[in-house]
Parts: structure tokens; sequence; C-alpha cells
């Protein structure tokens, strides 16, 4: 039990056991690799020949201050999405490894591009340490019954190096059976890869993550439809949103645009909705006896905004819906708002008198009510990862990170 949480199985969620599993042999083989990537570029600075000179000396402390700086600039760069997509950035920090250890493995071949090479391989590599690290707290604190996130991570970090030395010592039995040709390291490193890529897909595919940004809170309420009342929704817990059934390599890295656009700049929006936008928020919701403010348009006969508390929310039926956030808003207005018009955008009502109706049932039970059943199904509502649309993407951030320390 010393690899197991404490009080393991009930201490962690059901999922714990196969992704632990799979994330062990996943590191076992990305170790194995690094092994051989690492006697690949220790031939190509003359290691083993004899002939390791002073330039050698200073490639290599060169190609890990440049890879230093890459990883820097990286992290300042793409700050936000680890923890709303922490499956995401973990494969592409998988990815990353192995795009770095197979250029590492190119520098036996061809030894006069070695400080290109293991530069640029350097940088990758401190991408995705600094991806894979930033990732798991989410998934440990999803994974965790009793909240002993420490418990959980310390005992996450004694499987990876229970993990890494096992892979060091495949590693070493393989390097002197495929000896100093490049012709036959690079085989024995993509079998090695793939296990290591497969592995981590069939871990992450394991994971039900119980923060909720847009598309797993779109899924959790993916029964919500038509004119009933709220309260009357089926909630799913994520169990049922995310598991292995539900989520593959395209699932997990495709980038899905939210239903609901978030702090969406008001001049993106067509005229007669800046309009109706503009007269909603210019009205006071404090002098409102429900604290709202409610604003239709005879322009667009279907639109309906909503200006209370600290949010406003516009619903163009069947086009689209758009919050805004006060400055001031607490961390979960987020949710409330993007609940608020989800539900709206989601209601089949034939009139708009019918919309009306339907946003007076949310604004007095109808959220919180949703809210409610979100927590009880086991999702944190307290701390929701709802982000505006306008956001780099994720490869953009490695791409512009790596260009960036290659031209300095």
């Amino acid at each position: 039990m010393h690899l197991l949480p404490r009080g393991y199985p009930h201490s962690v969620s059901a999922w714990y056991l196969p992704f632990a599993s799979w994330h062990a042999l996943s590191a076992t083989a990305s170790s194995a690799a690094g092994v051989l990537a690492m006697q690949s570029m220790l031939y190509a600075v003359g290691v083993g020949s004899g002939s390791v000179a002073l330039a050698g000396a200073v490639n290599w402390v060169l190609k890990d201050g440049i890879g230093q700086l890459g990883g820097m600039l990286f992290a300042s760069r793409t700050a936000t999405g680890f923890d709303s997509n922490p499956q995401r950035w973990r494969l592409i920090s998988a990815v990353a490894l192995d795009v770095a250890c197979c250029l590492e493995v190119a520098t036996a071949a061809v030894p006069a591009l070695f400080l290109p090479l293991a530069a640029v391989a350097n940088i990758g590599k401190n991408v995705a340490w600094l991806s894979a690290s930033a990732t798991r707290a989410s998934m440990h604190q999803s994974a965790s019954n009793t909240g002993a996130l420490a418990d959980v991570t310390a005992k996450s970090g004694s499987q990876s190096m229970a993990a890494s030395t096992l892979g060091t010592g495949v590693g070493i039995i393989l390097s002197p059976i495929v000896g100093t040709d490049p012709a036959t390291i690079a085989p024995a490193f993509l079998l090695l890869s793939c296990v290591h890529i497969g592995a981590l897909l069939q871990s992450m595919r394991h994971v039900a993550l119980r923060s909720l940004n847009e598309s797993r809170l779109e899924a959790a309420l993916q029964t919500t439809a038509g004119t009933a009342p709220p309260h009357q929704c089926q909630v799913l817990a994520p169990e049922a949103v995310l598991n292995p059934s539900t989520q593959s390599w395209s699932s997990i890295m495709t980038l899905k645009v939210p239903t609901v656009t978030v702090n969406a700049p008001l001049p993106s929006l067509p005229v007669v909705l800046q309009g109706l936008v503009s007269s909603t928020w210019s009205a006071s919701p404090a002098s409102t006896s429900a604290g709202h403010a409610v604003h239709v348009s005879t322009s667009a006969p279907t639109s309906i905004c909503v200006a209370h508390g600290h949010y406003t929310v516009l619903v163009d039926s069947g086009k689209g819906a758009w919050t805004w956030l006060a400055h001031d808003a607490p961390a979960d207005a987020s949710l409330t708002a993007y609940l608020h018009a989800l539900l709206l955008l989601r209601c089949e009502a034939t009139s708009l008198q019918q919309l009306q109706t339907y946003n007076n049932v949310l604004l007095e039970e109808g959220i919180r009510s949703v809210e409610q059943q979100l927590q009880g199904a086991g999702w944190n509502t307290a701390q929701p990862l709802l982000e505006p649309l306008q956001r780099q993407s994720l490869l953009q951030g490695l791409a512009s990170a790596v260009r960036t320390a290659v031209n300095k």
C-alpha cells in the first residue's frame, strides 16, 4: 500500500486504479525511451570515443539554458487552460516530450547539428514537464473523495519514481542491444514512444473530472431542453459524462466551441443586439423590485436581455447566447450566468412571452435548483472554469514559445 493513497479504495474514486496503472506503464515506457535518447546525445558529443572536447561541453550547457528559457516563455504565454482541460494538456505534454526525445535521438545521426537539435529538444522537454506538472492538481483533486490532495499527490510521485526506476532499468537493458547506430535506436525508440502515448491515452480516458468547464457543464445538462421546469431536468454525474466509452483521443484533443460566449466584445454583436444590451445595462437592477432588469427588442423579437446582480445575459433564440460579468462578481457568478443563458437558449419557447415567463422561473428558483443538482451529482460548483472564448489555442502557445526562444 506504499504506492496507494491512505484509505484506498474508499478514499479515492473508482477510476483511480486504472488511471494510475496505465499512467505507470506510460511513465515506464517514457523513461526507457529517455535512456535511448540520452545515449544518442552522449555519442553525438563524443562520449565513448574518447574525444569529448570543450566545445561539446559548452554545447551541452547551452542547450540546457536555451531549453529553460523556452519553458519559461511557454509558461508565461500559456497560463490558462491547465485546470480547465488537464487531460488535453497532459497528452500534449507527452507528445512534446516524445518529439523532443526524437530530436535527441537524431543528434547521433547528425552530430554537427547537435546544438540546434538538442536546444529545441530541451525546449520541448521543459514545455512537457511544465504542462504535466500543471495538470496534476486538478486530476488528483477530482480523484480524492476525502479532500486529501497532498496524500494523493505524494503517492502519485511515488508511483512515478517507481515507474521511472523500472523504465531506466529497461532502457539500460535495451542500450547494448540496440547499440550506437541511429538506424537501430530509432525503431526501439518509436516502439517505446507508442507505448508511452497509448498507455497515457488509456489513463486519461478513465479520468472523471469534477470541475466544470463549458463542455462538461453542457454535457451534464444535455437532457435539459424544452419548457419543462428546470428543477425537473436530469443532471448527469461526472462518471456518466466522462468515462472510457465517452472519451477518446479526438474528444479529448478537440477544442469545442461553447454554446454560450463569455465576455464577448460588444462591437462583435449585430447592431440590434448591441442596442438591446446597452439599454439593459443602462437600467439599474437595484431599482426593480426583483433586483433585475429585462429588456426585449421589437427589431429582434426572439431576443431577450437580462441584467441580474453581477451579470448580464443576452439570448437570441436559435442563434446564440452571451454573458458578461461585473468586475466585482464572485467566483460562482460565472456558473450562474452560464446556466441562465444556456437554459434560456435551450428553452423551446414558441413566443417571446413564453420565453419571459421561463426567465422568471429561472430567476425565482430554477437556476439555484440546477446548481444544487449539479453539486449533489458530484460536480464542483464553487470554482467553475468558464473562460472567455477569446483565448489562445493550445498549440499556438507551444509554437509561439518555441519561435520566440529560437529567435532569441
